[in-house]
């Protein structure tokens, strides 16, 4: 069977993406509007206008952009901060990846989208509607977006995931305002899905975000001290390789907190990153062959089994959980799980609890529910 890994689509179009920065140098300036765990923007918020700063994720002493948003009914003041304009509340917006499709639809705001990019890993209701009708338009690749379909469309802003070094040179020439977001790059998951707050001020949903990111502090909050009950720590596996290359989460990385938070213990954690380490796959097989959980993600129209694994790489028959049944794997095919995991963290957090406490959720049946999505399954043998 011919499967592939699946790594979060605009993380993959990183490696594609490279050409000259944008950051300007970070001004004197403070921020008067509390972000709890969110560390890429801040916000300054005056009577007539909002400033902004969203932060260089590899350079934080740097600026990425600076926005000015101001109301449509006000006028615009005389002496402004540098920065781009944007007018609020906005109407109409492209939307480069899913994650954004998501933390709009989750303001009750998908009716602003456009035009999407690469629409085969949006899972979105709304979003496979409308470009079924044809009231949302595919602008083909996030690498190398149909321009002139973006011009047609003349949205007031287009979202975008921020990659290192590259400016989007080519939308900059349209003149709309590009909003370059970097949720993906917190060190927190409570961090990512506050990126919730930032969009609701361009849709001037400022009290709906509070009270949404709030359930899902309190909610991850929960889950969180009870996966803290347990006495054990399985030792976790992530992901296969690719291209020979073993892809594993820093110690210090937005996916290691979330493990840990579910009450795991990464076999690989020697490294103090925030991203992720590039390992041979002879130092994996050397410090996690005796790991207790092995978890994969993979995206393919069928299923994979342990079977498959083994006639994909021999190798994998090493490992303890491949040999132990231990193995729980998330197709992302048919999973929302790339849509879900930067938004609503806590439910990632209660499946992972799931498969690696078990005897918690027995234990917790008012938390953990039968009709609760599962992204994560056991690995069939076949």
């Amino acid at each position: 069977m011919n499967y592939k890994l699946n790594f979060i689509p605009y993380l993959l179009s990183f490696f594609l993406l490279l050409s000259c920065s944008v950051s300007v140098s970070e001004t004197s300036e403070s921020d008067n509007h509390s972000v709890k765990y969110a560390t890429g923007y801040k916000i300054n918020k005056t009577e007539s206008f909002t400033h902004i700063r969203i932060y260089d994720p590899w350079d934080t002493t740097q600026l990425l952009q600076s926005l000015i948003l101001i109301d449509k009914t006000k006028e615009i003041p005389s002496s402004l901060p540098k920065g781009t304009i944007i007018r609020t509340p906005i109407e109409k917006a492209v939307v480069f990846n899913s994650p954004q499709c998501n933390m709009l639809s989750f303001l009750n705001s998908e009716k602003i989208i456009a035009g999407v990019c690469e629409p085969e890993y949006i899972t979105l209701p709304y979003v496979r509607k409308g470009l079924k009708k044809g009231e949302i338009i595919n602008l083909g690749m996030a690498s190398s977006p149909d321009i002139e379909k973006i011009i047609e469309l003349s949205p007031e802003v287009i979202f975008v995931p921020a990659f290192q070094n590259n400016s989007y040179q080519g939308l900059a020439k349209t003149g709309i305002p590009i909003i370059q977001c970097a949720e993906y790059m917190e060190q927190v998951p409570l961090g990512s899905s506050e990126w919730i707050r930032l969009h609701s001020l361009f849709l001037d949903k400022e009290t709906l975000a509070d009270s949404l990111f709030n359930v899902i502090e309190e909610s991850y909050a929960t889950i969180k001290n009870i996966a803290l009950t347990s006495t054990s720590k399985p030792r976790l596996l992530t992901d296969m390789r690719y291209n020979n290359i073993w892809y594993t989460p820093g110690s210090k990385s937005f996916m290691a907190t979330l493990y840990k938070d579910a009450g795991a213990e990464l076999a690989l954690n020697n490294n103090n990153s925030t991203g992720s380490m590039a390992l041979s796959v002879e130092e994996v097989l050397d410090k996690a062959q005796d790991a207790d959980i092995w978890l994969i993600k993979y995206y393919n129209s069928e299923y994979l089994s342990y079977s498959d694994i083994k006639d994909d790489f021999i190798i994998y028959t090493k490992f303890d959980p491949w040999i132990n049944r231990k193995i729980f794997a998330c197709n992302t095919y048919y999973s929302s799980y790339y849509e879900t995991l930067p938004l609503y963290p806590h439910l990632i957090l209660k499946d992972l609890v799931r498969v690696f406490h078990p005897d918690i959720v027995h234990n917790n049946p008012e938390i953990f529910k039968p009709e609760d999505i599962s992204y994560f399954k056991p690995l069939k043998d076949k």
